[in-house]
């Protein structure tokens, strides 16, 4: 259950689930499309509080308007432009699924064949289900894997091929397949057949080969950064409370406990938070990072009912009613700090390893992932079998919503649309291609409410059928 609310608080925030109706493509003159989006957009970005943004349209397989708005970085109050590098989290699956359909090309891969044969560090358990997964399978989710990825034991929900199920942990795998036939890291290989193709100078996996002229942080409201240390910490901290007080009680005759155990009981409930975050939550930079949040306010809250007891001590009030005063100034101090911050959005560290992840870590502009969109649209318009294959519907996900080869795929009496989702923890991304029309657009975003905003930009901008979530 703990796993469940802080998966919910931190992570997942995709799309609301709202869909539109189907409209016709919105086909009319560029110009009154942009000059639409430039009055709507900032507008609504007024009006959700949504930290930063930026668009990328595309026409005739041309970036036709790049647009950045708000901010990259709450602190520094830089302004957002369209070099901006953002955290397009699971787009980075589309772009990893290209790769494993190049090395398809080349013969290097089977779509159909276990990808077992290729795991000699045994990244996957060995067992009779792990080594039946093959490409196809984990290129339309549905390999059994699970999309929590600090899944240590990688267990199989299902068996492969019995039925979708988006999975991160499966383009882990991907990522690890890949590195092992090619020798190369994510980010070298993405360079090599992806990047350098497509003219993607500002993106990557893992590490930068410059520094970035722009870069985002994911912005979160201050209620989601103190919500996963304080969920887990006050239960932690009120059973160690009773505990003690229970001990107490046996040992001297008093349920009355002192400062020191209090504070011991403090520690130990922190320490046991912090271990907790460092599990689920990303690694030891997350945990700290929510951690250090946390403490922080009750370490403010802190001085200030402390301030405030010193102050009502001075007019000589009773014992009893000292308690009883500074316990009522200490829940309006909280209820004002927690009420006050709540809307406030603070940026998120880097919490990505050196190496890279396929399934969350990619960073780009929205230029970039729009190039990467045309040159799949090129190729789908020149025959390439492997880009018609990957855009050809495998599994029917809903009614709305079926996956090919590393994406997914909208069907529509407009003319069918790809597209992917991307969601990390205070970062939104939407990239949607028409390739019959040759039209599409990219939306990025480095803010955690920005979700149902990004679905309107591009219905907006688009037509179409404009369901995009999973």
């Amino acid at each position: 259950m703990l796993r469940l609310v802080i998966v919910s608080l931190m992570i997942i925030g995709l799309a609301s689930g709202q869909s539109y109706p189907e409209h016709p493509l919105r086909m009319e003159a560029v110009e009154n499309v942009t000059e639409d989006l430039e009055k709507f957009i900032p507008e609504r970005i007024s009006e959700e509080g949504v930290s930063g943004l930026s668009v990328a349209l595309i026409r005739e397989n041309r970036i036709v308007w790049n647009r950045g708005y708000g901010i990259t970085n709450s602190i520094t109050g830089a302004k957002v432009d369209t070099h901006t590098v953002f955290s397009v989290a699971s787009l980075g699956k589309a772009v990893a699924g290209y790769l494993a359909l190049k090395q398809l090309e080349e013969g290097r891969l089977s779509l159909d064949e276990s990808l077992g044969v290729y795991d000699k560090s045994r990244w996957l358990p060995s067992t009779d289900g792990h080594d039946s997964i093959t490409l196809r399978h984990l290129l339309t989710h549905t390999s059994g894997l699970s999309n929590f990825l600090r899944d240590q034991k990688k267990e199989l929900k299902f068996l492969p091929g019995e039925r979708f199920s988006y999975s991160g942990v499966g383009f882990m795998y991907l990522q690890e397949i890949l590195k092992q036939l090619s020798g190369k890291s994510l980010d070298s290989l993405a360079r090599e057949d992806v990047f350098e193709e497509f003219g993607m100078m500002d993106s990557w996996y893992g590490e930068p080969l410059y520094e970035p002229t722009s870069i985002t942080r994911g912005h979160i409201a201050f209620e989601r950064a103190i919500a996963p240390f304080s969920i887990i910490f006050l239960p932690v901290f009120i059973v160690l409370l009773a505990i003690a007080m229970a001990v107490g009680k046996l040992l001297y005759k008093s349920w009355k406990l002192g400062g020191l155990i209090t504070l011991l009981c403090f520690v130990i409930a922190a320490i046991a938070t912090f271990l907790f975050l460092k599990v689920k939550a990303g690694g030891i930079v997350m945990a700290t990072y929510f951690s250090t949040i946390a403490l922080v306010l009750v370490l403010i809250w802190a001085l200030l009912v402390y301030g405030g007891r010193m102050i009502i001590k001075r007019f000589q009030t009773g014992h009893g009613t000292l308690n009883l005063v500074t316990t009522l100034w200490g829940v309006a101090i909280m209820v004002l700090l927690t009420t006050g911050l709540r809307d406030v959005h603070i940026p998120l560290v880097n919490w990505f390893d050196s190496e890279g992840n396929a399934a969350s870590s990619l960073r780009s502009t929205s230029g970039d992932m729009a190039r990467f969109l045309i040159g799949l649209s090129e190729k789908y318009m020149d025959g390439d079998e492997h880009i018609h294959d990957m855009f050809d519907s495998k599994i029917e996900v809903d009614e709305h919503v079926s996956w090919g080869l590393g994406i997914a795929i909208q069907r529509g009496k407009y003319g069918d649309n790809v597209w992917h989702w991307g969601s990390n923890p205070g970062s939104k991304s939407l990239m949607v291609l028409y390739p019959e029309s040759k039209m599409g657009i990219v939306v990025l975003s480095n803010s955690h409410n920005a979700s149902e905003l990004i679905t309107e930009i591009a219905a907006r901008a688009l037509g179409g059928k404009a369901y995009w979530d999973f």
